[in-house]
């Protein structure tokens, strides 16, 4: 018997690729269970076998009658590769030569790449071998099939799996629902083949190579929904971990994610590494931003930059491009290394911390450019710390705080300084500035009348006024002070004026005036004082007294005198005492001019208040000669 084969049609050609077009649409929880979306039930999948039909000639006459086929499946028109299992048909009916079969290669044979069909046949009451028929006989695709080479799909009763890309990409056996996008390669450059895999189930790789969804560890439901989206060497193995794409790196962690980079590992629970390199998130909820070999091992930490440490719960760690470790030392910290300074509202911060804003309101908390509170309700409560690292005592190049104003050309690079807190050389600290008087703010008797510096004031019992007539004591409005106490609230002081106490203060003065003057009221109530030298002060003066020049000033013109205030009594008392001491001389010189002229010779010992009682009887006794006669 000659038998021949001849290729009727090639086929109604299922191929698995097309076969998810036909099963149903289904949402997977997380669990694996499956919701219909629009059926009642699941359908039945279409399956991964096809409908061959040929014709058979047996010695040039189409065949009739029972025959055995044997179907091989290869990957060569001649020679080549078997391609699955070989598909046995016994006893199948022949009428006029066509004969239909149905064949099934497995979900695998068809991965894009051709296919031919080698088949050998014997007659059914045979037990014989069979003959193999020549050529093998190409498979080709249906039509619509050539639209998705490189895709084929492998058939399950819960959710097909999709294959894409080089033939060698595979989803372990048992798996549903896995999609490989394409990529992988049979050589990367070494000769060494490298494909995608996806090992749990609904887990996805989108292309790349040498990328794994899934943990691979023998089961299908403990690393679920993985997805690695591209990249080189990425592995997802934690339960809805993602890799976004990059190079080696790791998702191991429960909802873990890192975004791409190189060599990368998000291995706590719900932990993100945004990229860089050699990055570790492996506390929950940990963050790492991206830069080089930083590590948030801490619960709800987050590090960036270059070797920061974010090794305690709570913790956020900066660090800049030293290439040295900066590490959290304790939970709920916020650290900070930058060596260019740490700008708020500026780019170029000029100290460790430089903060800039624009603020133009009352003096509240909140319209200052920094607030420090304390929400501590205690005795205890404290404020700012200020710490400079000195063995020796504080000197005044020790400055704790210093005060700028920011004005003139060179403002923003040279701006002047207006006072410091600064070391005083024995263990403690000094206000130090320009400022000359220690001053109190004290309310105006009537909130019209307007007050100036170095006006002269009285402090009365309804507050203080030019007019110094009923004066409790007599003070000057400060010009420069450097403490200013009894400070109202910035809104209401224009009622109010700052008045010196004690210090340098300038004063308005009318006429001339010598250092060492006694300055006084002049009387006109109009804020202005008067010069009085010590000489010629009177008793009834010692309290109109408001402080002593420092400085000399000549014309009988309004000047602006440097002024002494809050001088103690012994001060003027003592300029009284010298006035009375030169009196008391002159007249202890006239009585010695008396005694030589009478020929008397003072006795020794009595005190000068005698020869002021001798000068007096003397004088007397003159006094009642002339009106003897």
């Amino acid at each position: 018997m000659r038998i021949r084969f001849v290729a009727f049609v090639v086929l109604v050609l299922v191929v698995s690729l097309l076969t998810f077009a036909a099963t149903r649409s289904l949402a997977q929880g997380p669990e694996g269970g499956a919701t219909p979306q629009g059926e009642t039930a699941i359908q039945a999948a279409v399956g991964t076998a096809f409908t061959y039909q040929g014709r058979l000639t047996d010695n040039g006459n189409p065949a009739n009658g029972t025959y055995d086929f044997q179907f091989k499946l290869f990957d060569a028109a001649t020679g080549g590769a078997q391609v699955g299992s070989t598909v046995t048909v016994e006893d199948v009916t022949v009428t006029d030569g066509v004969f239909t079969v149905q064949l099934d290669f497995g979900g695998s044979a068809f991965d894009g790449n051709a296919r031919w069909l080698e088949i050998a046949v014997r007659p059914g009451s045979s037990t014989g071998g069979y003959t193999t028929l020549a050529p093998r006989q190409a498979l080709t695709p249906a039509p619509y099939a050539l639209a998705l080479p490189g895709l084929w799909t492998q058939q399950n009763d819960t959710s097909p799996n999709l294959i894409g890309g080089y033939s060698g990409n595979s989803v372990t056996d048992g798996v549903v629902g896995a999609t490989i996008g394409g990529g992988g390669t049979a050589d990367d450059g070494s000769g060494n083949p490298v494909p995608n895999r996806v090992t749990d189930d609904y887990g996805t790789v989108g292309g790349g190579w040498g990328n794994r969804a899934g943990d691979d560890a023998g089961t299908t439901t403990d690393a679920r929904l993985a997805t690695v989206g591209g990249g080189y060497f990425n592995t997802a193995s934690g339960y809805v971990a993602t890799v976004g794409g990059g190079a080696n790196n790791t998702a191991s962690g429960y909802v873990a994610t890192v975004g791409g980079g190189w060599i990368n590992t998000a291995s706590g629970y719900y932990a993100t590494v945004g990229g860089g390199l050699g990055n570790t998130a492996s506390g929950i909820y940990a963050t790492v931003g991206g830069g080089v070999n930083n590590i948030a091992a801490g619960a709800s930490s987050f590090a960036a930059g270059q070797r920061a440490k974010a090794n305690h719960n709570g913790t956020f760690v900066w660090a800049d491009s030293q290439n040295a470790d900066f590490a959290s030392t304790g939970s709920n910290q916020f650290l900070i290394r930058a060596s260019g300074g740490v700008g708020i509202g500026t780019n170029a911060p000029q100290n460790q911390l430089h903060v800039v804003e624009f603020v133009d309101a009352i003096g509240t908390p909140q319209n200052h450019v920094a607030q420090i509170e304390n929400t501590a309700d205690s005795t205890n409560a404290d404020g700012l710390a200020i710490v400079i690292q000195t063995s020796n005592a504080p000197t005044g190049a020790n400055n704790y705080i210093t005060f700028f104003k920011a004005d003139g050309p060179d403002a923003g690079t040279d701006p002047d300084s207006v006072g410091a807190i600064e070391g005083n050389g024995a263990g403690s600290v000094v206000l130090a500035g320009p400022g000359s008087d220690y001053a109190e703010w004290l309310p105006l008797r009537r909130s019209t009348e307007v007050l100036e510096p170095g006006d002269i004031v009285a402090w009365t019992p309804q507050g203080i006024t030019r007019n110094t007539t009923q004066a409790l004591r007599l003070m000057v409005v400060s010009s420069n002070p450097i403490v200013a106490g009894n400070a109202p609230p910035q809104e209401e002081r224009n009622g109010w004026a700052p008045v010196a106490f004690v210090g340098q203060v300038p004063v308005k003065v009318r006429g001339p005036v010598q250092a060492g003057d006694f300055v006084l009221p002049s009387g006109r109530n109009d804020g202005t004082g008067m010069a009085v030298s010590p000489s010629a002060l009177r008793a009834d003066q010692i309290g109109q007294v408001v402080g002593r020049a420092l400085e000399s000033t000549s014309g009988t013109g309004l000047h602006t005198v440097k002024v002494l205030v809050g001088l103690p009594q012994t001060d003027i008392l003592q300029a009284m005492l010298v006035q009375r001491d030169a009196q008391l001389a002159a007249l202890e010189a006239r009585l010695d001019a008396l005694e030589r002229e009478r020929g008397w010779v003072r006795l020794p010992g009595l005190a000068p208040w005698l020869g002021l009682g001798l000068l007096v009887g003397v004088v007397l006794a003159r006094r009642w000669k002339e009106v003897e006669r």
